[in-house]
């Protein structure tokens, strides 16, 4: 199945417009990421505060928002940052294994939040995925510590610093943008909800919305990285910041009805 959100910019009001043409620009930046985004990663803005996961991705959101830039949590350029600065403390990195369906969460499985891409092999060899004590397959989320080790965490108690990337926004700006949601597969056997034990992302939650109703919510919304449908009882989940599994509070009474579209790009 395949939607496609069209949007004349000249038939919405000024906020409208504002909201579109961000987000357009937001995406025309991922497309750039295979032309060396981190050649000019623009501004890096390291904050002390420890903060929950999803509440550091806001944190940059708001930074970027406030001086009309891109504000992201630092993803695949932390090596960039690193040539001439160290970590103060344990901090949030746009690493993650969110996605996965895998329950040891293998390190080929982590992407970069920020671009989507997946650690090519080189990364891998150069700076590992070190593993902590504990729940080991919960841990789908990445820190980097003062010694500039890569570590898996989780999401539902740690608090850290966090490392925001501040981008200039592209100048281009078109009176029509399309948008193409394709459903994504789900594997044989599989589900669009993670076991109770794993970490989960950040999500928004609208009821009473058609699939057409949720996909509109994603297309004007800068944060939203995927959207699960359920089609049984209407429900639309927005994945924000980066793409995850539902929570586990859509267990095993609701895990009929479910369908999910990634954002292009």
């Amino acid at each position: 199945m395949i939607i496609v959100i069209v949007l004349h910019l000249f038939r919405l009001n000024r906020m409208q417009r504002i909201n579109v043409s961000v987000l357009w620009l937001a995406l025309s930046l991922v497309v750039r990421r295979l032309e060396g985004v981190c050649e000019k990663p623009g501004k890096f803005s390291f904050h002390t505060e420890k903060l929950h996961y999803c509440d550091a991705h806001e944190l940059c959101l708001k930074e970027g928002q406030a001086v009309g830039r891109l504000g992201t949590m630092v993803g695949q350029c932390v090596d960039k940052y690193l040539e001439q600065n160290t970590m103060l403390s344990s901090t949030w990195i746009n690493l993650h294994a969110l996605h996965s369906h895998t329950s040891d969460a293998s390190e080929s499985s982590w992407i970069y939040g920020d671009t989507g891409r997946s650690r090519s092999a080189p990364e891998m060899i150069h700076q590992q995925i070190n593993e902590t004590e504990g729940d080991l397959d919960g841990h789908r989320v990445a820190i980097i510590t003062k010694q500039n080790i890569i570590v898996r965490r989780g999401t539902k108690s740690d608090k850290h610093s966090v490392l925001c990337q501040i981008v200039a926004l592209p100048n281009n700006h078109k009176n029509r943008f399309v948008e193409k949601f394709v459903q994504a597969s789900l594997p044989t056997g599989d589900s669009w909800l993670k076991e109770k034990k794993w970490s989960g992302g950040c999500f928004s939650i609208y009821v009473r919305s058609t699939k057409i109703m949720c996909a509109m919510r994603c297309h004007v919304d800068l944060k939203c990285r995927s959207f699960y449908h359920n089609f049984i009882d209407d429900q639309c989940i927005t994945s924000n910041y980066v793409d995850s599994l539902l929570g586990d509070k859509y267990g095993q009474k609701r895990r009929l009805g479910w369908i999910k579209f990634p954002r292009p790009g």
